[in-house]
């Protein structure tokens, strides 16, 4: 008799471009090439982002509803989901699914697993610490995807360490294997701001317009950098549909930079556009595990990232890239100018970089952590 095959169903509420989001993304299509039936719930609208990108390679993504907080209906829905799909082991990302998708495992006598990405919301109030508490000494298994995070949830919600794993975000590398070795011929709004690479250097940043990001600090940063390099051009990379992106744009009007930085919104073609970066900077404010920075270094890119968080155990100081103290715009410039006059330490840091994710941070790497957890008894 075949056996039946492993049901994972991945519970995210959030379903735009993102970091968790990609996660989920990259974990689904993992699951399905070895042989595991993946599927995938949001709260968000299924015209979004991930539902789109999941339905192009043949995965089943389902819309829940959830009118307030811990909402019987949606506990409801998302059991009769379980149970109708024959789900095996119920994957959860983030605060309000971790909470639904931990309640729902416990009352079918199912596995699941809680992956948190980020701090912030979660921990915000005390109700939602009650239950992010409950969550984490209910869940077979709770994920945290840095131990700078790990510590952070130890702290705030006061669980036992052993109650948290780490599980570090991973990308596949093989992806930027044949871009980091050319230049793409043309790529929309950037090939004619850097025709024969008139305009140097070349200096961007992933990540969704978000106070979070620190993006203020990259323009301060960038104020001083012109000084000694007129032609620099920044490129920021991300969602620009966010209250935030307004004041962005009126701060690189009031600092005059007008010429200097573009922002080019969400891309599909990120790694296409890592290949025409000089550096890469993240001077983000809170960090778990940035997809973005392993991406750039992934692409060799020499990177400088805030000491925060997840950052602080991506990039060893001075080794794989370099690191800068959060908000200090001096420092950032600094180091900034630092490697551009430097090209052969550019080069270095960029090899180091590229290994460093191999070693440690690929998809493989992950997906094989989780897989263990998938079938690994209760705690």
């Amino acid at each position: 008799m075949t056996k039946r095959p492993t049901v994972v169903l991945h519970l995210i509420e959030s379903a735009g471009p993102g970091g968790a989001e990609t996660v989920v993304l990259d974990l689904c299509k993992r699951t399905k090439a070895a042989g595991i039936v993946p599927l995938m719930a949001t709260l968000r609208q299924r015209e979004s982002w991930l539902p789109k990108a999941l339905a192009d390679v043949g995965i089943e993504t389902f819309s829940l509803e959830n009118r307030y907080p811990l909402d019987p209906i949606l506990l409801w829905r998302l059991a009769k989901l379980v149970r109708d799909r024959r789900v095996d082991v119920i994957h959860s990302h983030e605060f309000t699914m971790n909470v639904y998708g931990t309640v729902v495992a416990s009352l079918l006598g199912i596995p699941n697993i809680c992956t948190a990405h980020g701090k912030g919301y979660p921990f915000e109030r005390a109700r939602r610490r009650v239950a992010y508490r409950w969550a984490v000494n209910h869940a077979t298994h709770f994920v945290a995807v840095s131990e700078d995070l790990k510590r952070f949830i130890i702290e705030q919600l006061s669980v036992d360490a052993q109650a948290v794993t780490v599980v570090y975000n991973g990308i596949d590398t093989a992806v930027y294997d044949s871009a980091a070795a050319r230049l793409p011929p043309a790529v929309e709004g950037v090939s004619e701001l850097t025709e024969g690479r008139r305009r140097w250097p070349i200096i961007g940043s992933v990540g969704n317009l978000y106070p979070v990001k620190g993006y203020p600090i990259l323009l301060q940063a960038a104020v001083r950098v012109i000084r000694e390099y007129p032609d620099a051009l920044f490129l920021v990379i991300g969602k620009t549909n966010t209250a935030h992106a307004d004041f962005l744009k009126a701060e690189v009007t009031r600092l005059g930079l007008s010429g200097h930085v573009r922002f080019l919104g969400f891309r599909e073609d990120v790694v296409a556009l890592l290949s025409f970066l000089d550096l890469f900077v993240l001077p983000s404010l809170s960090e778990g595990v940035s997809l973005a920075v392993l991406q750039a270094m992934s692409s060799r890119l020499p990177v400088i990232v805030s000491r925060v968080g997840g950052n602080v155990e991506v990039v060893e100081d001075d080794q794989s890239g370099l690191l800068f103290p959060s908000e200090n715009a001096r420092s950032l410039a600094e180091k900034m100018s630092h490697l551009l006059r430097d090209p052969d330490r550019r080069h270095q840091l960029g090899d180091a970089a590229r290994q460093r994710v191999k070693a440690t941070f690929s998809i493989d790497t992950m997906f094989g952590r989780y897989l263990s957890l998938y079938t690994t008894p209760r705690k």
